[in-house]
């Protein structure tokens, strides 16, 4: 049975750090969304998607390390994570969705590996 992290964490501007461990298997739409004091974010070696718009507006979330196990990043899953400057997707990803990282207006590194076939 999966396991999913879902809605109800969104919106906590005190939320700083989050680090999932390896029994998530999937962080669901908006899980995060509106965390503007989220600096960190630490996916467990389990988690396969990260759902539609999982971390929109994390303002304060400056990296991202998306581990080998994710294989689908959904729609504007990190858009306006304005203080994001890198991003390094996981080994397994095959689909980015549309706009995954559209606004992250610090962005100036990304990391795609061949596995990727479809970026939105």
């Amino acid at each position: 049975m999966a396991k999913f992290l879902i809605v109800p964490i969104g919106g906590q501007t005190g939320l700083t750090s989050v680090t999932l461990g390896n029994s998530v298997t999937n962080i669901g739409d908006r899980a995060f969304t509106l965390c503007s004091s989220l600096t960190n974010a630490t996916l467990g070696n389990s988690v396969s998607t990260i759902g539609d718009s999982a971390f929109v507006d994390c303002t304060s979330l400056n990296s991202l390390a998306i581990p080998d196990s994710v294989t689908t990043i959904g729609v504007w899953a990190f858009m306006a994570c304005t203080s994001l400057t890198h991003a390094t997707l996981g080994n397994s990803v095959t689909n980015s969705g549309s706009y995954a990282f559209v606004n992250c207006t610090s962005l100036t590194g990304i990391t795609i590996p061949d596995s990727v076939i479809a970026l939105g």
